[in-house]
């Protein structure tokens, strides 16, 4: 249920959780501290409805008007709560997970949190569909593997939970949420609805963490 598409009704009047610094991908988990009224007032509502709600990033500058509407990017991530704790004071922890990405169109309410009309956004994949991408993700995997090698010097256990089955555009999404930390270059692979551009983002973004990371043998 919870990794099911985003119905009509939600879309229509989808609550949004701006955040500064947070880019969240389609099948990836997102854990939130939830404190501010406004979202309290949006957890409690969601936990009675959809559960679901999108979470954008914040343009520069926000700052200014944190309390108010400030700039949001508008495509965002969108899913749904998994597991919630109630905590004092009407406090919340959540875990979601994410669904699809989303197109902000129209914001139709500001209090006491903002809700927008929203639409998914599919994948686009080139003609031939995901086996047209198989070298793209090859090279995308082997760069992957090289990290993970280096990786697991320091962390024998470390996994990125990615499988060579997964559609070419969900692999990229749970790489970019594991080895891509910069908000900005991963808002531009979340902004890259065409899959084959993703992928490409992705590899790049991975060869230059490779590239940055002790090489084995090298003394520090």
């Amino acid at each position: 249920m919870n990794d099911e598409p985003l119905d009509d009704d939600a879309l229509r009047a989808l609550a949004i959780f701006p955040l500064p610094g947070t880019v969240w991908f389609p099948g990836t988990p997102l854990a939130l501290h939830v404190f501010e009224p406004r979202y309290r007032a949006l957890t409690a509502d969601a936990l009675a409805g959809s559960r679901a709600f999108a979470v954008p990033l914040l343009e520069p500058g926000f700052e200014e008007d944190y309390d108010g509407t400030p700039p949001v990017r508008p495509i965002a991530g969108a899913g749904r709560i998994v597991q919630e704790q109630a905590l004092p004071g009407g406090r919340w922890n959540l875990l979601l997970t994410g669904v699809c990405r989303v197109r902000l169109e129209e914001e139709t309410r500001a209090v006491p949190y903002r809700v927008a009309r929203a639409s998914a956004i599919p994948d686009a994949y080139p003609t031939g569909g995901p086996d047209a991408l198989r070298s793209e993700v090859a090279t995308l995997l082997s760069a992957v593997a090289s990290v993970v090698s280096a990786l697991r010097d320091s962390d024998a256990h470390y996994s990125l939970g990615v499988a060579a089955s997964m559609p070419p555009g969900r692999l990229a999404d749970v790489i970019a949420h594991r080895l891509i930390a910069e908000p900005d270059a991963r808002q531009e692979v979340l902004e890259a609805i065409d899959v084959r551009e993703r992928i490409a983002l992705v590899t790049r973004a991975v060869s230059a963490r490779l590239a940055a990371l002790p090489q084995r043998g090298t003394l520090q």
